[in-house]
């Protein structure tokens, strides 16, 4: 039996067309493309940027079914769901790799453009449009899942110590001398360069946003007699390798069954 144009046609897509396993965390990764001429008219650090760049992370983060946890920093969106919150519960795009990369790169793209051109600090500043690319994967455990995110954390306090130091000793001291003290150094000379040089204390200077990122997670209240969740940012993380107990609780869904026990309570 001769099949239909569009069954063949189909056929062909459907070759290609790759799932996550279930059961299993998921992380979503967003970089930005060649975000260096996208940020080059800007000072450094900009904290305009940073502040976009969260606001796009949690708008993402809240269109993502499954979604508990939103990690940003530098250029980059990390995304944690979870997709077996109950036995009803199903994986955003039934876990379709192709969906969710086109999708998760899609919405970070919009969201932070949106933000972007909305900052009346940016509007006399001609900056190119923002695009997002993104790769998404399993880890096999919730340990590995924070270790994910400890990951990027640690990226993110590398190159934060590295941008200050750059930054101030270019203003203290000019760029061929900056580059030439800081040629070679790892992160604890760069630090002490930093005091020494400019007596600038990196961890009472800089905010904590800057230097670990910012993150964003479910926070419950109650509407309309219902138990409700939505993403709330916090710019005062904490060290991911000193304290896990929020991105694991986060991750249980903790805030809507806590929120759950006090209603009950309250009757």
């Amino acid at each position: 039996m001769t099949s239909s144009l569009g069954d063949r046609m189909k056929c062909y897509e459907h070759v290609s067309d790759f799932y996550l396993p279930k059961k299993l965390p998921v992380i979503i990764r967003c970089d930005g493309r060649s975000f260096h001429s996208v940020t080059k008219k800007l000072p450094k650090p900009c904290f305009t940027f940073l502040n976009v760049m969260a606001e796009a992370m949690r708008s993402v983060a809240e269109n993502i079914d499954g979604c508990v946890f939103g990690y940003t920093q530098s250029d980059e969106m990390t995304f944690v769901l979870k997709n077996d919150q109950s036995l009803e519960s199903q994986p955003w795009f039934n876990n379709r790799i192709f969906k969710i990369i086109s999708i998760a790169a899609a919405e970070a793209t919009y969201w932070f453009n949106y933000y972007w051109n909305n900052r009346k600090e940016l509007q006399d500043v001609e900056l190119p449009k923002a695009v997002f690319d993104a790769r998404v994967f399993v880890v096999p455990s919730e340990t590995e899942m924070l270790n994910a995110l400890l990951f990027r954390q640690q990226d993110c306090i590398k190159n934060a110590v590295s941008l200050a130091a750059d930054t101030e000793l270019r203003k203290k001291l000019g760029k061929k001398t900056a580059l030439k003290l800081l040629h070679g150094k790892g992160r604890t000379e760069r630090l002490q360069l930093l005091q020494e040089k400019c007596d600038i204390d990196f961890f009472t200077e800089y905010p904590l946003s800057f230097q670990r990122g910012v993150i964003a997670y479910k926070a419950a209240y109650e509407k309309d007699g219902a138990i409700r969740t939505k993403m709330q940012l916090d710019y005062e993380p904490p060290n991911f390798h000193e304290k896990q107990e929020l991105i694991l609780d986060a991750y249980a869904c903790k805030a809507r069954e806590e929120a759950k026990k006090s209603k009950e309570k309250r009757k």
